[in-house]
């Protein structure tokens, strides 16, 4: 019974207890269960005020949380530093260097980005840098970007003087960066046979042939390379072109048979191995 009388429930303690008669319960119990309907309603809204007042206050915790973080990232990307950070991480990821710059790498590194960002070449040590202790950061990206710029020049010095040794060179650097196409255009203004070196027509023969080797345009490179070794006889480079060509087209015997005669004439069994190496590793 004292259940009952603990959950407010007293007209039904006094109706079980038999001190209060059956009509009499009906109208206090209705009496009790209106007062606790408010008080069940009170106590809702008051949780529920309860709960705004929460939810304001942690909506107005994360606004200004919100607005300091807005103020701070308005502060440090104002900062020089802060900028000039995010302007070497852009750089970096433009040349393909997603890897870590040790910390007496980072100021040269920079320096070169920078050069090849501006269209300017590069100079000697710089390159032999890249080529040693930077190797690791010498990306293909950079490494495109180099030798574009390298063509670039050789062609600029070419229209300036028209010394048809810049056209072999511009051709080589184009080749290396996968733009054979604008080493045959400069090439073919180039008329071989009004030229009086043997050793130039040679090299001009065995860029184009080289030139013909990347456009996959076999029959002429073939000719390009019998041409260059017909005018220079002692020279190795038109043996490797025609070694490669063979190599390239099935001709095993034959590329061997050439790669030889390259070694015969200076060409470095290293240099062989290396260049048989990157056939094979582009034929996979």
């Amino acid at each position: 019974m004292g259940f009952l009388q603990e959950q407010g429930l007293e007209a039904l303690h006094r109706l079980a207890t038999g001190v209060l008669a059956y009509d009499s319960f009906r109208e206090l119990a209705l009496a009790e269960q209106a007062i606790r309907v408010e008080a069940a309603t009170a106590a809702r809204l008051a949780s529920e005020a309860e709960e705004r007042v929460r939810i304001a206050a942690m909506m107005a915790r994360m606004k200004l949380a919100d607005e300091q973080a807005e103020a701070a990232r308005l502060a440090r990307e104002g900062d020089p530093k802060y900028i000039a950070k995010i302007k070497n991480q852009k750089l970096r990821t433009r040349y393909g260097i997603d890897t870590h710059v040790e910390q007496h790498c980072f100021g040269r590194l920079m320096k070169i980005l920078k050069r090849v960002d501006a269209d300017q070449r590069l100079s000697q040590e710089d390159f032999v840098w890249l080529s040693s202790v930077g190797e690791r950061y010498f990306s293909d990206q950079l490494r495109t970007a180099y030798h574009r710029l390298e063509a670039d020049f050789f062609v600029s010095e070419f229209k300036k003087t028209g010394d048809p040794w810049m056209a072999v060179n511009a051709s080589s650097q184009f080749r290396k960066c996968d733009c054979a196409l604008d080493a045959d255009s400069l090439l073919g203004t180039i008329n071989v046979s009004q030229q009086k070196s043997s050793k130039l027509k040679s090299a001009i023969c065995t860029t184009h042939g080289g030139v013909m080797r990347d456009l996959r345009r076999w029959d002429e490179a073939l000719h390009l390379g019998k041409k260059a070794h017909a005018l220079k006889a002692d020279d190795y480079r038109p043996c490797t072109l025609l070694g490669a060509i063979h190599m390239e087209t099935g001709n095993y015997s034959l590329g061997q048979e050439w790669y030889a005669k390259a070694v015969e004439r200076g060409a470095t069994v290293d240099s062989v191995d290396q260049d048989l190496r990157n056939i094979f590793f582009r034929a996979d």
